[in-house]
């Protein structure tokens, strides 16, 4: 991979700092330690990432339900912070006890 390549090189042949590195490549430092820890001749895994539509459709598509269900009068419709709180309790896993 073109990016591990020139990560080494800057890390091993330039003396670049992680830091120097990161905003050189765009890659966190996390990722940069990762790839120089990473035998020679492997290959970088990048994360896999979720496409951000994705991660929220679920959260959309209940707060549309939400505010829905309110009722007409401005007197009794649900704040903002109200549903944030209401979706972030719908959001957490549920934990048993075992």
């Amino acid at each position: 991979m073109k990016d591990l390549g020139r990560v080494r090189r800057l890390f091993y042949r330039d003396g670049e700092s992680l830091s120097e590195i990161s905003r050189k490549t765009g890659y966190c430092r996390n990722t940069i330690k990762r790839w120089l820890k990473t035998a020679e001749g492997t290959r970088a895994k990048l994360p896999a990432s979720v496409p951000r539509d994705q991660r929220l459709r679920r959260t959309r598509r209940n707060l549309i339900k939400a505010t829905e269900a309110d009722t007409p009068s401005k007197r009794d419709r649900r704040g903002a912070l109200k549903l944030f709180g209401e979706i972030r309790l719908q959001a957490l896993p549920v934990v048993t006890a075992a």
